[in-house]
């Protein structure tokens, strides 16, 4: 374990240094805050159905008719979502 520690402690970052989710949000003390959030939201548009999507092939990628099954998984999140 002593060895493993010389390894990998010099690779990781700072805790401090790490990004954080609340670094790409509004400030929400600001007045306009809930536009702001709102604005970001636009800009996500798809980006859930997108990532699922992607999601959902990479488990179907060694099956035979991944592509197929894809494509139904695909018109699936857009009735859902």
């Amino acid at each position: 374990m002593h060895v493993l520690m010389l390894q990998v402690l010099p690779v990781l970052k700072p805790v401090d240094k790490c990004w954080q989710p609340a670094d790409f949000l509004p400030d929400s003390s600001d007045p306009d805050f809930l536009d702001k959030v709102g604005g970001q939201q636009l800009q996500a548009g798809g980006a859930i159905c997108t990532a699922l999507y992607m999601y959902v092939r990479s488990k179907l990628c060694s099956c035979k008719e991944a592509a197929t099954a894809a494509a139904r998984y695909e018109v699936w999140f857009t009735c859902v979502v």
